[in-house]
């Protein structure tokens, strides 16, 4: 997707230095039957209570803060076609040594996905997620060239963060606003 200019349009968000947290809803056989997945990025945490790396479990943690399961629920029973939906995310807070200096934990969605539709763009999933209660990784601008020289662009990406303007952000995420 080009401007006149020929360069391409692209938005991006900056990443969180946390872990990655996704939570999956899936419509089983039978009415009202579901199964909730909480995943780590390698393992599916079976309940609250199983041992991760981190000194408690985030995962659930941000599940039962967020109340995930009820809202992706609520958003199957209103779209019956869909077998399963699923937000992924980044936990932050008291996990990686805490490098956003936070004082809480908290979730930033990155992908919003349906089982019809697949990853939705950004801009829509946001919309979504941010009607769910949740909010969206920080987009920085949804309409950003690329500059000429990597020096330029190496120097945006070490601004400071939009969660906490006191430290550097991790970097940033580029992504095609039309077709993440």
């Amino acid at each position: 997707i080009c401007d006149e200019s020929g360069q391409i349009l692209q938005e991006h968000s900056a990443p969180m230095d946390g872990t990655s947290c996704t939570y999956i809803l899936e419509r089983k056989k039978g009415k009202n039957k579901f199964e909730f997945y909480v995943l780590s990025r390698n393992i599916r945490q079976q309940d609250e209570n199983q041992k991760t790396y981190h000194d408690h479990n985030i995962y659930w943690d941000l599940a039962f803060k967020y109340d995930i399961e009820n809202k992706l629920k609520d958003y199957l029973n209103r779209n019956p076609q869909l077998d399963y939906v699923c937000i992924q995310g980044e936990g932050v807070g008291s996990v990686q040594g805490n490098p956003l200096k936070l004082d809480r934990d908290d979730l930033y969605v990155f992908n919003f996905i349906d089982s019809d539709r697949g990853r939705w763009t950004s801009t829509d999933g946001k919309v979504i997620v941010e009607t769910m209660g949740m909010q969206w990784v920080p987009i920085l601008d949804e309409n950003y060239h690329m500059p000429d020289n990597m020096e330029e662009f190496k120097q945006y990406a070490d601004g400071p963060s939009a969660v906490n303007p006191k430290v550097k952000r991790e970097g940033v995420v580029i992504r095609n606003p039309r077709d993440d």
